[in-house]
C-alpha cells in the first residue's frame, strides 16, 4: 500500500454557531477566488501525511478524553493584508502543547511554535481594503465560542480534503 504523502492540516472544531458566524464573515470579506474553504481554528498546518494512522489514533485517543471548552473572545485583528478574530482559551494552548509533545519528531517549524488561537476572515487583500473591513467589523462580537473536537484534513494546494472529526464527549 502507497503512504499518502501529502501534509495534514489539524483545525479545531468549533460549535455550529460559531462556525456560521465566522462562515458568513468570510463569504463576505475573503476574496471569493481564494475562498475555498469554512473558517477554521488551524491548530497545526503540516503534519506529516505518512504518519495518518499514528495521528489518528492519537487524535481519538486525546479526543476522547477531552471535554468541550469555552473560547474567550479577545478582539479582532489586522494580520498584514487581512483581519483575523483572536482568541483566548488556556484549555486550547493546553491541549495544543500535549499534542505538540506527543508528535514533537514530526512537527515543522510553524507547528512547534506557541498557538496564537486565531479565525481569519480576511486574506491576501490590499492594505487598504483590510483596514476597510476592520472599520466595518471592530464591533461586532461573536455568539459564544466552543470547541468540540478535531478535524482531520489533507492539504491540496488548494482545497483541503476532508479525512474525519473527532468529537469531545
Amino acid at each position: 500500500m502507497l503512504l499518502d504523502k501529502r501534509p495534514l492540516i489539524l483545525t479545531l472544531k468549533l460549535n455550529p454557531e460559531a462556525e456560521l458566524f465566522f462562515n458568513k464573515l468570510r463569504e463576505e470579506y475573503f476574496p471569493p477566488e481564494r475562498n475555498y474553504l469554512k473558517a477554521h481554528l488551524t491548530l497545526f498546518h503540516a503534519l506529516p501525511g505518512e504518519q495518518l494512522s499514528e495521528i489518528q489514533s492519537g487524535l481519538k485517543e486525546i479526543a476522547g478524553k477531552t471535554i468541550p471548552f469555552q473560547l474567550k473572545p479577545e478582539s479582532w485583528k489586522a494580520i498584514g493584508k487581512g483581519v483575523a478574530f483572536i482568541l483566548d482559551c488556556p484549555e486550547l494552548i493546553s491541549l495544543h502543547q500535549q499534542l505538540q509533545s506527543r508528535w514533537t519528531s514530526h512537527l515543522t517549524r510553524q507547528d512547534a511554535q506557541k498557538l496564537w488561537p486565531q479565525i481569519t476572515i480576511q486574506n491576501k487583500v490590499s492594505l487598504e481594503e483590510a483596514r476597510i473591513t476592520m472599520d466595518k467589523i471592530k464591533d461586532l462580537r461573536p455568539p459564544p465560542i466552543q470547541g468540540i473536537g478535531f478535524n482531520l484534513f489533507y492539504y491540496d494546494n488548494g482545497p483541503w480534503e476532508f479525512i474525519e472529526s473527532y468529537f469531545f464527549p
